[in-house]
C-alpha cells in the first residue's frame, strides 16, 4: 500500500506455516520462519471451536511431528482444501500457527511476539480468505441460494454461417452493490477490530458467500467469480480497500479517515487498542518514509533528521491537529481504558472523529503547543527528550504515556446544552465559523456544551465537546471551571469587523480541556473551539507554562 514491491511467490513466510501435504495426507504444523515461498491466509472470527483447537506449548511438539491436526474446525479444512486444490503449500491459521495461551494464561510469549508480525503476513500472502458468511461447525462455504438470474442460449455460427454449436449469455447481477454490502460489507467479520488490517493489508481478499464468489484489491472494485464489477462511481460501496489509497496528499487527514473508521470495530481485548493497528501505522510509516526520502532530490529542500514519529496513535508533525479528536457520538458517555494516556483517542472505547476530515480545507492554523519531552512507560526516569528517542519512532512511540508541553492555558466556564442557532451571534454563524454538527462531520447536533469566560458569564464564547464521563450530566455540571490549554490558532477566522475588530478577520482557538490529576499532571476531558475578545484576552495575558498530559 505504500508502494513497496511485493512478491507473493517469494515472499518472507510466517514463522510457522500448516503444511498443505495434499494426497490425503494430514496437514502439519511446519516451522517456516527465515524461509521464502507462496502460502494463503485467513481471516476469521473465533468461536468455541478455534478456541478448543488451538495451539499451545501442551500440544506444540506434536503438531511439528504432524500429530494432533485431527480437530480442526470445518472453516480450518476448507481453508486447507482451497490451498491444496490451488497447489499451494501453506496456509496461515493464528490460532494454529500461533503458540497460544494455555487456560488462565493471560497472554504467551509467542503471541506477543508473533502478533506485532500479523499485519505482515496478511501483507505477504498471495491472497487472503475472508470467512465473511462461514464459522466454525459450518465451514468456509456457505449454502448457495439458488439463482433466478437468467441463461439465454444462442447458436454460434462460423464465418461460412455454418452452426457449430452453442454459446450462452447470463444475465448480470442488476444489483451488485447491494449484494455485496449484504454479504461482505454489513457481515459480522467486518465488526472485529483485528479484522481491519488484516483486510487492509492482504493484497488480494476472496469472500465466499451464499451469493456467490467476490474477489476484492486495491486496484479495482469488488468482482464476483463472474467477472462482474461495480461502477467505479458506486461511492462509498464499494471501497473497503480501494477507498484506503495510501497514494493521497493530505497524509495526516487520511490518518484521521483511517482512525475513524477502524475505531467503531469491537476489540475483546481493550488493551489491544494500538496494538490491532500496528501493521497499518507501519506501513504508513514507510510511506512518509518513502516521501521523505524522495524530497531529498529537490534542491534547496530542507528535511528533518526523520520523517515523523508515531506517538501513541497520533503522528508527531500532525499533534496539533491529532491531539483533537472527539467521540462521534455526543450523547453517550463511553468507558476510557487505563492502558493508554488520556489524551491518546485509544484511550476512550468509542468511535473517534476530527473536525474537517472531510470536505473544504481548514484555514491554516498556527501551533501554540510544544512538545519538550515523551514520558515512555511508567518510570519517572524514563522521561527523555525527542531528539534523544534512538532511530525506531514506532517501537518508541507505542510506549509513550506522558507528553511534557509547553503552552498557554486559561480557565474557562462550562454551561448548559449547545444550540448553535441560538448561541452563535449573527456574524458568526453568517461567516461560517464552525459549527460542532458541521465541522465535527455530525448530521445533526449533539451534546455539546457552551463554553463561557469567568469575566463574561452571559456570553457564548465557544463550544466543547467532553468525552469525560463526568461531565455528562448537564445540571450538575453546569457552571463547572476547567482549564483550556490553547493547541493551535486560527488568527483569520471570519467575523472580524462585526465583532468590533478593525479587520475582517479575528482569532480563534483549538483547544484541549484537561484537569489536574496531581503534581502538575493533568488529565484530557475534552476539546473545543473558542473565540471572541475575551478568550483572545485571556490567552494573551496568561503567560506559557509546562506542564504534562497523562
Amino acid at each position: 500500500m505504500s508502494g513497496t514491491d511485493l512478491n507473493p511467490q517469494e515472499a518472507e513466510l510466517p514463522s510457522r506455516c500448516i503444511g498443505v501435504t495434499g494426497h490425503g495426507k494430514a496437514p502439519k504444523l511446519v516451522k517456516t520462519g527465515g524461509k521464502t515461498g507462496c502460502y494463503l491466509t485467513l481471516s476469521h472470527r473465533w468461536g468455541r471451536d478455534t478456541y478448543l483447537c488451538r495451539t499451545t506449548q501442551d500440544n506444540y511438539d506434536e503438531r511439528l511431528k504432524g500429530k494432533g491436526m485431527g480437530n480442526l474446525p470445518q472453516l480450518f479444512q476448507d481453508a486447507i482444501l482451497v490451498a491444496e486444490r490451488l497447489e499451494i503449500p501453506y496456509i496461515w491459521i493464528d490460532s494454529i500457527c500461533i503458540i497460544q495461551p494455555r487456560d488462565g494464561e493471560k497472554q504467551s510469549s509467542d503471541w506477543l511476539a508473533e502478533s506485532t508480525k500479523m499485519a505482515k503476513y496478511y501483507q505477504g500472502s498471495l491472497f487472503t480468505i475472508a470467512a465473511t458468511s462461514g464459522s466454525d461447525f459450518s465451514g468456509l462455504f456457505p449454502e448457495r441460494v439458488v439463482s433466478e438470474r437468467k441463461i439465454v442460449r444462442l447458436p454460434y455460427r462460423d464465418a461460412a454461417g455454418q452452426q457449430r454449436g452453442y454459446f450462452y449469455l447470463l444475465y448480470p447481477l442488476l444489483d451488485m452493490e447491494g449484494e455485496y454490502q449484504e454479504a461482505v460489507h454489513r457481515s459480522s467479520l467486518l465488526t472485529r477490530g483485528w479484522v481491519f488490517q488484516e483486510w487492509l493489508l492482504s493484497r488480494r481478499v476472496v469472500c465466499y458467500t451464499p451469493i456467490g464468489t467476490f474477489f476484492e484489491c486495491q486496484s479495482s472494485t469488488p468482482k464476483t467469480e463472474l467477472g462482474e464489477a461495480g461502477s467505479q462511481d458506486g461511492g462509498r460501496n464499494l471501497i473497503l480497500k480501494q477507498y484506503f489509497d495510501f497514494g493521497r496528499a493530505n497524509d495526516s487527514l487520511f490518518w484521521h479517515e483511517i482512525v475513524a473508521a477502524y475505531s467503531r470495530l469491537d476489540l475483546t481485548d481493550k488493551g489491544d487498542r494500538l496494538k490491532a493497528l500496528s501493521g497499518v501505522a507501519s506501513e504508513f510509516y514507510q510511506l512518509l518514509r518513502n516521501k521523505w526520502a524522495a524530497s531529498a532530490a529537490l534542491p534547496g529542500q530542507q528535511r528533518d533528521n526523520a520523517p515523523d514519529r508515531y506517538i501513541s496513535g497520533i503522528w508527531q508533525r500532525d499533534i496539533h491537529h491529532g491531539l483533537l479528536w472527539k467521540s462521534a457520538d455526543d450523547q453517550t458517555s463511553f468507558p476510557k481504558s487505563a492502558d493508554f494516556p488520556t489524551w491518546s483517542w485509544a484511550s476512550t472505547q468509542a468511535q473517534v472523529i476530527w473536525r474537517n476530515t472531510r470536505g473544504s480545507c481548514p484555514k491554516p492554523r498556527h501551533p501554540d503547543l510544544e512538545i519538550v519531552r515523551l514520558r515512555v512507560g511508567k518510570l519517572e526516569e524514563q522521561r527523555v527528550p525527542i531528539p534523544a528517542l534512538g532511530n525506531d519512532p514506532l517501537d518508541v512511540g507505542k510506549l509513550v504515556s506522558g507528553l511534557e508541553v509547553n503552552g498557554i492555558t486559561q480557565r474557562i466556564r462550562v454551561g448548559a446544552v449547545w444550540n448553535a442557532a441560538a448561541d452563535i451571534p449573527d456574524y458568526y454563524y453568517d461567516q461560517r465559523m464552525p459549527q460542532p454538527e458541521e465541522s465535527l462531520g455530525l448530521h445533526e447536533p449533539k451534546i455539546v456544551r457552551q463554553i463561557y469566560h469567568p469575566s463574561a458569564p452571559t456570553i457564548v464564547c465557544g463550544w466543547g465537546s467532553f468525552e469525560d464521563s463526568g461531565f455528562q450530566p448537564v445540571l450538575a455540571f453546569m457552571g463547572a471551571e476547567v482549564m483550556a490549554l490553547l493547541v493551535s490558532t486560527i488568527k483569520k477566522a471570519d467575523g472580524g469587523l462585526n465583532a468590533g475588530y478593525l479587520t475582517p478577520w479575528q482569532p480563534a482557538y483549538d483547544v484541549l480541556f484537561i484537569r489536574l490529576a496531581e503534581n502538575n499532571q493533568y488529565r484530557r476531558v475534552g476539546m473545543g473551539y473558542l473565540w471572541g475578545r475575551e478568550m483572545r484576552k485571556g490567552f494573551l495575558d496568561d503567560p506559557r507554562r509546562t506542564l504534562e498530559l497523562i
